[in-house]
């Protein structure tokens, strides 16, 4: 889904899906910025392209607290 998501919508490289398409919205890590974001497809998608999109999670060390904790 990475791949698609880099080609079909723009998402930048340092970009990662985490999860499937659940409810209409993927989860997205951000490698460089270690940031994650819920994606909804609703205008989030550019939100995350151009940088403006605010993260769900500030580090995928408090992604992964969250979601196993």
């Amino acid at each position: 889904m990475t791949k698609e998501c880099r080609v079909q919508f723009g998402f930048p490289s340092s970009s990662l899906v985490l999860s499937e398409l659940l409810g209409g919205a993927i989860l997205v890590f951000d490698s460089v910025l270690d940031k994650v974001y819920n994606v909804d497809f609703e205008g989030s998608e550019r939100e995350l392209v151009s940088g403006t999109l605010e993260p769900r999670w500030h580090s995928f060390y408090e992604f992964l607290e969250s979601y196993f904790g």
